[in-house]
């Protein structure tokens, strides 16, 4: 192996080492949106949202999204001003009103709840201004005229939005998960093949598996045989989903794969990656062929806005940490992401009552995740070994241009006589002076500081001088 592809091959990339340090905040952020002073907050997302929901079906849409959007907009606010000692207290309970906190006095269920509310006080206030401004300037008398009628279309409109970046964060999440633990960087010898056998292997059996417990929750046969069989359809689409992936990743993994720890992210970011590409297809499938029960539905989907709200979250926040703007972090990631999941939760609403099927809304949604993902797949690949081919680049240059590689590169052959190349002696130098000039070549500079040279003042002694004058 060259000593090119060797030096290439031990650099290690700060795009990697950078993927691997966000994956430090998630624990963090999960236990600041669910922690026990703050859990009201949590509580009256879910309890609100439930009801706008029926709101939005009994064909107050224009009510329903003027709710969500000023509670959204309350959140976000509360957020912007977590920096206030006075806001953070009035948004989380004090250490005696805990839930389930040791040192929580002995208090009746109305005045524990009571106190579990008055947190939830100041969004709500901040809710009710904000809905009055949206009235004073959409509604009918107000500056804009009625206007009302539009704004359930642009939050239904932002649902693509919310879709992108939860399949945005979740692939940094991914991402950074897969940066994780690298082998040390060293040169790497063989292809692709195998990482692309053991993908579709593994995927293949996961969703053979997969597919098998949905029929027998559905009181379908669920042997791998008839499962195969009656979903002969999917089996095809996920033939297909596999067959992007590797068609449009082919270069990146060619490359990656001269590298251990490159290749090691590239199998470990593909495959995870994959396999949400291909849960998100399955959810499609199921959703359009099996007929799951409504309950089961409905647990699902508020679990994928509980794990959007929270990977969204802390994509933010792990974005904003380097950001000069610091718009979100760990003080104001809970107003955040209620905000977040305000925001979410009401596109959802205003999209069932634009289509009336939420199962039609999710397919949409699962089908925007999904083709973001595989979208996805080659830009995570394409930065990291950008990043990697850049930072060797820059690496051997300055390797190049570092004295020692000078001198090597300037040193002239021991002669008596001067060669054609020389140019006349230096009798002052006693060396051999190269004429720049007369061979169209840049002149070397040279570093004389270690070069012994004799000055005539050295042996004065200037304190005695001075002290003689």
């Amino acid at each position: 192996m060259t000593e090119a592809s060797t030096t290439e091959a031990v650099e290690t990339s700060d795009e990697l080492a950078a993927m691997a340090e966000q994956d430090t905040s998630l624990l963090t952020l999960v236990r600041t949106l669910l922690h026990p002073r703050t859990l009201p907050h949590v509580l009256l997302l879910v309890v609100s949202s439930s009801l706008l929901f029926l709101v939005t079906e009994g064909g107050l849409t224009a009510v329903s999204a003027v709710a969500f959007t000023s509670l959204a907009m309350a959140y976000a606010t509360a957020g912007m001003l977590s920096s206030i000692g006075s806001v953070r207290r009035w948004m989380a309970l004090d250490p005696t009103d805990e839930v389930g906190g040791e040192t929580q006095p002995p208090l009746g269920l109305a005045k524990r709840v009571l106190n579990w509310l008055k947190i939830c006080l100041f969004p709500l206030v901040l809710a009710c201004l904000w809905a009055a401004a949206l009235l004073l300037l959409m509604g009918e008398d107000g500056a804009l005229g009625d206007q009302l009628d539009t704004l359930p279309l642009v939050l239904s409109g932002l649902f693509v939005l919310w879709s992108i970046v939860q399949a945005r964060s979740l692939s940094s999440w991914m991402s950074s998960v897969a940066a994780k633990r690298l082998p040390e960087p060293s040169p790497r010898s063989g292809g692709i093949a195998v990482h692309v056998v053991l993908h579709s292997m593994l995927l293949g059996g996961v969703t053979l598996g997969l597919l098998s417990l949905f029929s027998m929750i559905a009181g379908e046969e669920a042997g791998p045989a008839a499962v195969a069989r009656d979903n002969a359809a999917f089996f095809a689409v996920f033939g297909l989903l596999m067959g992007v992936s590797f068609a449009a990743t082919r270069e990146q993994r060619r490359r990656a794969s001269r590298h251990r720890s490159l290749h090691r992210f590239s199998g470990a970011w593909l495959l995870m990656s994959q396999f949400f590409v291909v849960w998100h297809a399955l959810t499609v499938w199921r959703h359009t062929v099996m007929s799951p029960p409504p309950a089961l539905l409905l647990i699902e989907e508020l679990m994928l806005m509980v794990f959007t709200v929270i990977m969204a979250i802390w994509g933010l926040t792990s974005k904003s940490v380097k950001s000069a703007l610091g718009l979100v972090h760990d003080g104001n990631a809970l107003p955040m992401g209620l905000a977040f999941g305000y925001a979410y939760a009401g596109s959802v609403a205003m999209l069932t009552g634009v289509l009336d099927d939420v199962r039609t809304v999710m397919m949409a949604g699962h089908g925007v995740v999904l083709c973001t993902l595989l979208w996805m797949q080659r830009s995570v690949l394409i930065r990291a070994l950008g990043q990697h081919d850049a930072e060797v680049t820059i690496r051997r240059a300055v390797d190049a241009a570092s004295p020692s590689n000078v001198a090597a590169q300037t040193e002239a052959p021991a002669s008596d006589e001067p060669t054609a190349s020389e140019g006349p002696s230096d009798p002052e130098g006693g060396g051999v002076m190269a004429s720049a000039t007369e061979h169209n070549q840049a002149p070397v500079r040279v570093d004389w500081a270690d070069d012994p040279v004799e000055v005539l003042a050295d042996d004065v002694d200037w304190d005695g001088a001075s002290d003689e004058g």
